[in-house]
């Protein structure tokens, strides 16, 4: 296999596993009493207290799992384990059966994380959302933006994490863990999904979240079949973005807006 090929099957495994969890979801939703009698809650002020204390229970819990995940990794890329051993198998198979062809469609799918590219894209949501008069929402992309972008810079700053040396395919600057594209992609594609379904309820949400989750991880996937990242940096980047962006969904009640019906 190709590392191009990689990416895709790993992107779309990635996929569709939330596509089949919000699929359980809404069907167990729908088998509760009363789930279409058209009692639903359209906004802040109007959660019940124990729902606002689940959701910072929640909100706490990311942030501890994050953390946890996060620190380990940590603390394994200090010592010799199997997570370095796993690093440098995937760099030298990427390194070695890298092809031109996979190579340049590989650096088009890395900068759907790029700096520039997320900004580009989060600003223009934004504007989207203001014109809709959705000021929590854009409120909601701009945090998330700009937190995920401070909160991984910190992060490499402490690790101070060397990058791969097996021929690097693509332009990098930086320490390595964790990965800021994977991260970047992560809390941005999934920020825009939530938005996205609360705006458009009608959409279908397995295949809106779907799709947020899968071009994040075939933007952290290309970091590493590119030889830019160790696949422990892009790991830690997808579990630090999507915890970021699902607190601050929490944090500004946006998850209480979500109508998780498919069209």
């Amino acid at each position: 296999m190709t590392p191009l090929l990689v990416t895709v099957l790993v992107a779309a495994a990635a996929a569709g596993a939330p596509y089949a969890s919000v699929a359980v979801v809404q069907r167990r939703a729908r088998r509760r009493p009363g789930a279409s009698s058209g009692a639903e809650s359209s906004g802040l002020d109007e959660a019940p207290a124990p729902t606002r204390v689940v959701g910072a229970g929640v909100a706490l819990s990311m942030l501890v799992v994050a953390g946890v995940v996060l620190g380990g990794l940590a603390q394994a890329i200090e010592r010799d384990t199997a997570i370095l051993r796993w690093d440098e198998r995937v760099e030298r198979w990427a390194s070695d059966a890298a092809g031109t062809n996979s190579t340049a469609i590989l650096r088009w799918i890395t900068h759907l994380g790029d700096t520039v590219v997320v900004i580009g894209v989060a600003g223009a949501i934004t504007v989207a959302l203001i014109l809709l008069r959705r000021y929590r929402l854009a409120l909601l992309m701009v945090t998330v933006v700009f937190g995920q972008w401070a909160l991984s810079n910190l992060i490499k700053e402490v690790a101070g994490r060397a990058r791969p040396e097996l021929d690097p395919l693509a332009p990098f600057s930086g320490y390595s863990f964790p990965s800021g594209h994977a991260t970047a992609a992560a809390a941005t594609y999934l920020a825009l999904a939530l938005a996205v379904l609360v705006v458009r309820p009608n959409w279908d949400s397995r295949l809106v979240i779907a799709v947020g989750i899968g071009v994040a991880v075939a933007v952290a996937a290309s970091r590493a079949m590119l030889g830019v990242h160790w696949f422990s940096d892009v790991v830690g980047g997808l579990v630090l973005g999507w915890a970021w962006c699902l607190v601050c969904a929490w944090l500004f009640r946006v998850m209480m807006d979500l109508k998780m019906e498919s069209a």
